[in-house]
């Protein structure tokens, strides 16, 4: 029988190789921020007055109206007129 010779081989393999190194990444999140500012103002308001002024009462009575209208009537009277002819001359 034949004998069996082994060989020796070195086969690099790559090898995966874990290196801890830190990433820093940012996460920037804008927000609005928010400042009062307080401003006085001296402001004019309308209120609402309410006035009242006594007024005169007018009370209605209800009255008969009597309206006369005249009458026109013609009166003939004979009465006899006289007539002097005396003139004055002046002197």
């Amino acid at each position: 029988m034949e004998d069996i010779v082994y060989e020796t081989k070195i086969v690099e393999v790559p090898v995966e190789r874990i290196i801890e190194v830190p990433i820093y990444k940012e996460n920037i999140i804008e927000k609005p921020v928010y400042i009062e500012k307080i401003v006085e103002r001296e402001v004019e308001v309308p209120v609402e007055k309410i006035v009242e002024i006594p007024v005169e009462q007018l009370v209605e009575v209800p009255v008969d109206v009597i309206v006369e209208n005249p009458v026109v009537r013609e009166v003939i009277k004979e009465v006899p007129i006289y007539v002097d002819r005396m003139v004055k001359r002046p002197r």
